[in-house]
Parts: structure tokens; sequence; C-alpha cells
């Protein structure tokens, strides 16, 4: 059986929807890693920075061995700053101060789980005082917060997406339009060149 050839124009549409598709695919895949890399990278920063500022506000209470104000200081930056948990440990181990957020339900949750294995979210300083050091700070970070951020850019991309493949959509049936034209013109004027004997015919100029 000879097989079943195919319109110009559905072969032409086909084409351009497949490669029209491929490359915004290709596009959002790139845009959503390279989202995802520099959220995990201002993450990780921010943890350190946040575990620097607890062991600098904690110093005192820290060389002091003053567990209340110790708890004081961290509970207030860890608050503050949306961890799940924060503590400084001394150097024989032994737990100084130590903040442990509500545990969250529903979605906020199943965010923050799905946080931990998206980002890096602990972080350690140590706390020093005239070069000597007293103990560790170690926090956790909520990822409940970084995957929403995340899911809302990826709903940008995913948006940008359907508006490049609208416009892609319509260059590419302007472009069908433009090329399937002309090719039928000519088509039917060959027709008609056969059938009627009309050696004459003439095509028409192309417009560029």
């Amino acid at each position: 059986m000879s097989p079943v050839r195919q319109p110009l124009l559905q072969a032409l549409r086909a084409a351009h929807v497949r490669l029209g598709l491929a490359a915004v695919i290709a596009a959002g895949i790139v845009l959503t890693m390279v989202s995802l890399l520099t959220l995990r990278t201002v993450v990780e920063q921010n943890l350190q920075l946040v575990a620097r500022s607890i062991a600098y506000t904690a110093e005192a209470a820290t060389v002091f061995n003053d567990p209340a104000s110790a708890v004081e200081a961290v509970s207030l930056i860890a608050a503050q700053e949306g961890l799940l948990r924060a503590e400084i440990v001394r150097r024989n181990g032994s737990t100084l101060a130590r903040y442990v957020r509500d545990g969250d339900a529903g979605v906020d949750g199943t965010l923050a789980r799905a946080g931990t294995l998206l980002f890096p979210l602990q972080a350690r300083a140590p706390v020093t005082h005239q070069g000597a050091e007293f103990g560790q700070v170690v926090v956790q970070g909520n990822g409940g917060v970084y995957v929403l951020y995340l899911i809302k850019v990826v709903a940008a991309v995913a948006g940008c997406m359907a508006v490049i493949g609208w416009w892609v959509s319509r260059l590419s049936r302007r472009i069908e339009h433009d090329i399937v034209r002309p090719l039928n013109s000519l088509a039917s004027l060959t027709r008609t060149a056969r059938t009627e004997r009309s050696l004459g015919l003439r095509a028409p100029a192309a417009v560029v």
C-alpha cells in the first residue's frame, strides 16, 4: 500500500508546532534550572549570614555562660528570620540555648518538607572571642518559604512560555499562509494550463 500523502499545509504546521514547542520547553527548562540554582545559592548565603548574626549577638552570653541571655538572642533572631530551629552548642557538646519553631501542619508542613529536599537548609557559625572558640551556632531554615518563591518563579516562567507559544503559533500561521498561498496559486495555474492548453498563462510575480 502506498503511504498516505500529507498536505503541504499540514506538514508545515506540524513542523512549526514541533519546533516551537521544543524551543519553548527547552527555554522553560533552562530558566527553571537557573532559577533553582540561583535560589539555592541565595538560601545558603542567607542562612550563613543568619548564623553569623546569631553568633555575634550571643557572643557575650556564650562567653559568660548565660543561658537566659543566649536564649533571648537566639529566639529573637530565629523568629524574625522564620527559622525552624537554632541552637548554640558549647565546646563540650552541651546546648547553651535552643529555639524550635512550633510544628507546621497542612500546606506549610508539606512545603517545609519539600524544601528540605531542594535546598541546603542548615548552616553553622563559630562563636569566638579574642581568637578563641566558645561554641557553635547551628541554624535550620524553613524550606517552605523558598519552595513557595520557587513556585512563583515557575508560574512566571510558565506564563512567559504560554505567551511565547501563542506568538510562535501566530507567526507560524502567517509564514504558512505566505508560503502555501503562492504554491496553491501556482498549482492551480499549472492545472489550468494543462487542462485548457492555455500555454500563455504566467504566474504572478512573487511579493518580497
